[in-house]
């Protein structure tokens, strides 16, 4: 818990509109849920109840625990209370040389930059927690959103691949992007 308050009170600070993920968030995520976001998404799926998203939360709570994973609420930046969004990175089974990224901004905070705004803060977090040398990202070719966010942080275009879309059973193709740790 101090830990966490620790994390809350640097990130007010730095005006970063990021905090820990509490499980009292997942009601309102799961509500952000749109078809529309979790179209985006490979492992995300609409409608997604509360119990669905806190045990999201959990799991990312477990993760960070053992040094695995990391998970931020992207907030309301007069209100660090409600949440819009999440990002999160986790290390896949197997790996130690970089974290996957997930992130989404429920569709009636799209285009407020909020997510430009949080994700220099967690990135850097995610890097400090995790201790990994990079971060990636999978993104479906034709998001050009999420394409010009990740290259407005640094990231570049690593390889076209496959991912599996748990959400949709099914692979689907996406670019990989890359950033690694300055």
């Amino acid at each position: 818990m101090i830990a966490e308050l620790e994390t809350i009170v640097v990130l007010r600070a730095e005006g970063s509109p990021i905090r820990v993920l509490r499980e009292g968030d997942a009601p309102a995520l799961a509500s952000l849920m749109t078809p529309q976001v979790a179209a985006r998404l490979a492992s995300w799926q609409a409608p997604c109840s509360s119990r669905d998203v806190a045990a999201r939360i959990a799991y990312m709570q477990d993760a960070a625990a053992h040094g695995r994973g990391y998970g931020l609420a992207v907030v309301e930046p007069h209100d660090m209370a409600i949440p819009c969004g999440w990002v999160s990175a986790e290390i896949p089974r197997g790996e130690s040389n970089y974290a996957m990224l997930t992130y989404w901004i429920g569709e009636q905070y799209q285009g407020l930059g909020l997510m430009r705004r949080a994700a220099p803060r967690a990135m850097a977090e995610f890097f400090k927690v995790l201790r990994v040398p990079e971060l990636r990202a999978a993104v479906q070719p034709d998001n050009v959103r999420s394409i010009s966010l990740l290259e407005s942080l640094g990231f570049s275009r690593v390889s076209a691949g496959q991912i599996w879309c748990s959400a949709r059973q099914r692979h689907e193709s996406c670019f990989y992007y890359g950033l690694r740790q300055a």
